[in-house]
């Protein structure tokens, strides 16, 4: 856990954008079920939380390795 100390702010960005996209998921996007429109929002939500994790990296104060 501690190897993930210098990327923690990115990796929980991600992992919020993520669950905010699968919560959102059946709304957007009309899968055969609500299972797959989860899983879609929270894979499309995957690089859109990584480029928002990008901006909130350098402002949390750690540095990248």
């Amino acid at each position: 856990m501690e190897d993930l100390k210098p990327v923690r702010p990115l990796f929980v960005t991600i992992l919020a954008a993520q669950g905010l996209r699968m919560v959102a998921g059946p709304v957007f996007y009309d899968g055969r079920s609500w299972v797959e429109s989860a899983r879609l929002g929270g894979a499309f939500a995957s690089f859109h939380g990584y480029l928002l994790g990008l901006w909130v990296q350098p402002g949390s104060g750690r540095a990248w390795p």
